[in-house]
Order: structure tokens, then sequence, then C-alpha cells
């Protein structure tokens, strides 16, 4: 009666079942195994298992091992490689089978057919990068439409102008101006759009972080004068200087601040920025041997409106934008070229209270 059950139990099982005597010759080969691998019970039971996978022995050294070892073992996705010349994915988990005194007498191995879910997968990236790709285009067709249609205007203007012979220095200069800042503005929606695909080589030198983001303090303060708007600055003095090119970093941190100083001007009651530096103790895995790497952490806080939760995951796509006026290209830009470092930005936000940036960057470290 128990053996009956256990029969049925293992044919009603959805997972593959096999189990392998102590020389690896298969003794059990459920249904599922038999639909997984179109393989038959009847020209597999007695044989060893390096035989029924031949051309898949990266699952037969599995189970060999899992004997040999006695550990179990677990493989997440593995291909299945058909007769037909198909290719299935499996995740297959290996255990010692062993008697009450704990001699080893087999394995038993159940494998699961991964392959609809990665198909699944892979369509849900398929589709992720078709949004992708619908968002980016309409991003750059409304950024380019823009100033298209000033240069249009501008044009217009100075074709009527001289149809009727008007010559009037003002109002020609004046059209040649709006071309050129519009024509610019194209040129520098290029330069982004070259930063993301094919960004230009980083010139590395020793970067100090607390100088870069005081001259941007400095800058920004005198643009905001006559604004209320306050910069609490707490920057460590005893800071390594970070590997880096000071340029791009510069470019970094100075759209993440203009980022903040929108979102404070956008909100009533709001008007501070606060702007760290420190010397980050939860070190971040950044090397081929895996060893910690040292990390500089530069934190941008404002008490503006803050961000949506839905609207987290999608900052850093391209022409996502959550303000009035923004090319959506900018935190964009600057997640690229902090990977480019070997660093990482992290966005937290609480929606009416505020949002909190923070750039990791590797310290440069003392020979």
């Amino acid at each position: 009666m128990a053996s009956k059950l256990n029969d049925h139990i293992l044919e009603c099982v959805e997972d593959g079942i096999i189990v392998l005597d102590r020389d690896l010759r298969v003794r059990v080969f459920n249904h599922a195994a038999e639909r997984t691998t179109r393989l038959s019970r009847q020209g597999t039971i007695g044989r060893p298992i390096a035989d029924v996978f031949r051309t898949n022995p990266h699952l037969a050294d599995q189970m060999s091992r899992t004997l040999d070892s006695g550990q179990s073992s677990l493989s997440h996705e593995a291909p299945l490689h058909l007769r037909d010349g198909t290719t299935r994915y499996v995740s297959l988990t290996c255990s010692p089978v062993t008697d009450a005194a704990g001699e080893r007498l087999g394995v038993a191995a159940v494998f699961k057919d991964m392959t609809v879910i990665r198909e699944l997968e892979e369509r849900a990236r398929h589709s992720d990068g078709l949004a992708l790709l619908g968002t980016m285009a309409a991003g750059i067709a409304h950024e380019v439409k823009n100033p298209l249609g000033g240069i249009r205007g501008a044009a217009q203007i100075l074709r009527n102008a001289l149809e009727a012979g008007k010559t009037e220095g003002g109002t020609l200069l004046e059209c040649a101006d709006l071309v050129i800042q519009q024509v610019d503005r194209i040129d520098r929606l290029i330069e982004d759009l070259l930063d993301l695909g094919s960004p230009k080589k980083l010139r590395i030198g020793r970067v100090n972080v607390n100088k870069v983001l005081n001259d941007l303090v400095q800058l920004l303060r005198a643009e905001t004068e006559a604004e209320e708007v306050r910069f609490d600055l707490g920057f460590d003095p005893s800071l390594p200087p970070v590997r880096g090119d000071e340029e791009r970093l510069t470019q970094v941190f100075l759209n993440l601040i203009r980022n903040a100083l929108d979102a404070v001007r956008e909100h009533p009651g709001a008007g501070r920025v606060r702007l760290q530096s420190r010397f980050d103790l939860n070190t971040h895995p950044g090397r081929a041997d895996h060893s910690p790497q040292p990390m500089i952490a530069v934190e941008i806080e404002d008490d503006g409106p803050g961000i949506r939760a839905a609207d987290l995951d999608k900052l850093f796509t391209p022409y996502f934008t959550t303000k009035a006026r923004g090319s959506g290209l900018g935190l964009a830009v600057s997640h690229k070229l902090v990977e480019d470092h070997g660093g990482a930005i992290k966005i937290s936000s609480i929606y009416g209270k505020g949002t909190r940036v923070s750039v990791l960057l590797p310290a440069e470290e003392s020979e």
C-alpha cells in the first residue's frame, strides 16, 4: 500500500524527479522528468546518468559531485539540451540519499522547468525596453520640437523683414541671437545623448570633493542671492581625495544641487539645501577580488515637495522628469557618470517633506 502511494505521489508531482543508486544508475524517473527531458522511463531506468545525460554532462556532473561530497547542491538555472536540438532551462536540486546509519545510497535530483518563466522574463524585459524607447523618443521629439519652433519663428520674422525691405538692426540681431540660442540648446541635448550612449573618456586624477562642492556653493549662492535659500554645509575636512574626472564630477554635483534648488523653489515655506561629505563606513565591494572598497559619501538634501513613491524607480530613466521644465536627462547622465567612476547614486524621498540624494565614490587609498 505504502509503495503504491509513493509511486502515485511521484507521478503527480509537477517537478521532475530522478533517483540514482550509488553507481549513479537511474532507479526512479517520474512522469514530469519524462515530459521535461523528452526521454522515456523505459529507456533510462538502469542506465548510468552519464549516458542518459550525454548531451547534458553538467547536470550529470552535479549529481555525481553530490554523491561524492554528501552535500546538497542547487543550480538556479541550467540549460537542458534536448535530442531534437532545442534547449530548455531547469533549476536542479541534488540531495544525497542515506540510510539510518548515514551511509550514502545514492542521489535524489529534483528539477523544475524554468523555460516558461525565462520566456516571460524576456518578454517583460523586451516590453520594458520598448516602453523606455517610447519614453525616450517622446522626450527627444519634445525637446527638439521646442527649439525648432523658436528657430522657425525667428526665420519667419527675418523673411518677412527682408520681403518688406526692412533692415532694422535691432530686430534682425534679436532673431539671429534667438536662432543661435536654440541651436545651442539642441547641441546640448545631443551632447547629453552622446554622454549616455558613448561617454567621453574620463580624465582621471586626484579630486578634492570638498573643494568642488565649496566652489559650486559659492557660484550658486551668487545666483540665488535674491532668493530665500539657505545652504547648510557639513564637509569632513579629513577626507582623502577621490580618483576621478573633476570636470565630470563637477557636472554631476552641479546638476544634483540645481535639482535641489528647483525643488525648494516649488515648495512654499521651503528654502534649505543641506550638503554633507563624509567617509562611508559601510564599505562597498567594487573590486575583482571582492575586497572592500572604502567610499566617500556626498549627500544633497532639500526640504522641497519630495517625490512620489511610484516615481522613485523611474528617476534615472532618460526623459522621465517630475519637473515642469526639465529635459529628464540630467539624472540619467549623472547616474551614468557616477557608475563610470565605480560609484553609485541613491535617492530617498518622503513625499511632502523633501528628498535626499547620496553619491558614493571610491576613495583614493594610501600606498
